[in-house]
């Protein structure tokens, strides 16, 4: 083999030069960052959408209970039902003679209290004569409205003339480090008093 031949040869085994092998590598941390920014962000779009539906699920159940019971508020008796000292912007008491068998309201679902516990995260169902239940947790804030039978703005105290009561609780859209606040997703709901003696006299 010629000398010509033998460099050659030795070129060819000298592999990537340290140049080469550089570039390669800040290619590879730039295509591995790449990747680990869309997987993470694929990963919080995922985490933010079961958050969501999660809340849909929890609100829509407490919205089913809630509705129904505040909607019977007044039943068999001559005022609206709620009763207006222990009621306010974030709890509501009401009562209804759902069994008609009495003159009182102290059976079980007649004397009601929904309120939202600040400490812990809570929507809470009292009824004294089985106790407390927490309809929700996790829940950012809830507060009530409470409108009359003109139609005007709702306002954060019941009055004897009340007609509906508008139920609305705020959730975390994603999930947050402990004291950092979020954006959130707002439900409302207006539940009509079916037995609201101004409502019953529309008719």
């Amino acid at each position: 083999m010629s000398r010509h031949q033998t460099g050659q040869a030795n070129e060819a085994q000298e592999g990537f030069s340290l140049v080469e092998l550089m570039v390669s590598v800040v290619i590879s941390v730039v295509i591995l960052t790449v990747a680990i920014t869309v997987y993470s962000s694929a990963m919080q779009t995922r985490d933010r959408e079961h958050l969501v539906s999660e809340g849909n699920a929890k609100i829509n159940g407490v919205f089913s209970i809630v509705s129904r019971e505040i909607g019977n508020s007044g039943f068999g008796l001559v005022t609206n039902g709620i009763v207006l000292e222990d009621s306010g912007a974030t709890k509501i008491r009401f009562r209804a003679n759902t069994s008609s068998d009495d003159s009182v309201t102290d059976d079980v679902g007649e004397d009601i209290t929904i309120y939202f516990d600040a400490d812990r995260k809570s929507i809470i169902r009292f009824d004294p004569t089985v106790g407390s239940e927490v309809l929700a947790s996790g829940v950012n804030s809830m507060t009530f409205e409470y409108s009359g039978p003109g139609g005007g703005l709702p306002g954060a105290v019941p009055a004897a003339t009340t007609v509906s009561v508008a139920m609305i609780i705020e959730l975390q859209r994603k999930r947050q480090p402990s004291g950092i606040q979020g954006d959130f997703i707002t439900h409302r709901l207006v539940i009509p008093l079916r037995n609201s003696p101004t409502r019953l006299a529309s008719y």
